[in-house]
């Protein structure tokens, strides 16, 4: 049985999920789709970092944790072009727990 803690966190992963996926069929940039929903970027990016991460994490051993799908996402570091960059590295968000 799950505990709350877990109910709670999988249903902002599946929130946060829906968000990007609006964002990336809106035809808007990242900037103004935050703007226009009443979020701060920050936030999206934390949520974007957190799901790739998540979704790296449970992936068959079997992959050995190297993909590149569009967005030339890489497992084996566990972050995204951004992130390697250092943009958004090792940040959190107050109250996202």
């Amino acid at each position: 049985m799950q505990s709350t803690r877990e109910i709670a966190s999988e249903y902002r992963l599946r929130h946060w999920a829906q968000i990007i996926a609006n964002q990336k069929g809106s035809g808007l940039n990242i900037k103004d789709y935050c703007e226009r929903e009443g979020f701060n970027q920050n936030r999206y990016f934390y949520w974007q970092r957190t799901l790739r991460q998540t979704l790296c994490d449970a992936l068959p051993a079997a992959v050995g944790g190297q993909i590149a799908p569009e967005g030339g996402m890489d497992c084996s570091r566990g972050v995204g072009n951004n992130e390697r960059r250092g943009a958004y590295r090792n940040r959190t968000i107050p109250g996202d727990s």
